[in-house]
């Protein structure tokens, strides 16, 4: 039996591009993102390079409009 577990290493960051791929699935072009440039300081950028090398990173985006409010 696998353990799994999360830690979220960064909060609030500005994404400022991503690398988008277009591929077709159920004959449908669906587009995925399978890198991300952030704009962090250089603490986090090592938070960052320390958790790829710990396991896989998963980067959840939110609204523009949650930074509004």
């Amino acid at each position: 039996r696998e353990t799994f577990s999360t830690e979220v290493v960064l909060l609030n960051r500005r994404v400022l591009a991503m690398g988008q791929t277009i591929e077709k699935k159920n004959n449908e072009p669906v587009v995925t993102g399978s890198t991300a440039t952030l704009e962090v300081e250089p603490q986090q950028a090592e938070r960052l390079m320390v958790a790829q090398k710990s396991g896989q990173l998963t980067l959840v985006l939110r609204s523009i409009r949650d930074a509004i409010s």
